[in-house]
């Protein structure tokens, strides 16, 4: 990871992101003592633009 990278993406544990058949967009986080389905489409959004925004910086 380069040392200017402030936060690492899976800091909190693995993100997974899938698209449905129907292009619906849905997440799924692990944390330590928590995991969380999001099929919202807005939520499902935002952590696939933070996805992005992670994957450009390295």
């Amino acid at each position: 990871m380069p040392r200017t990278q402030e936060d690492h993406s899976g800091f909190e544990g693995p993100l997974y992101l899938a698209e449905t058949a129907e292009n619906r967009w849905v997440g799924y986080a692990e944390a330590h003592d928590c995991s969380m389905l999001v099929t919202g489409s807005k939520a499902a959004s935002g952590m696939l633009s933070a996805m992005g925004r992670c994957a450009r910086r390295l």
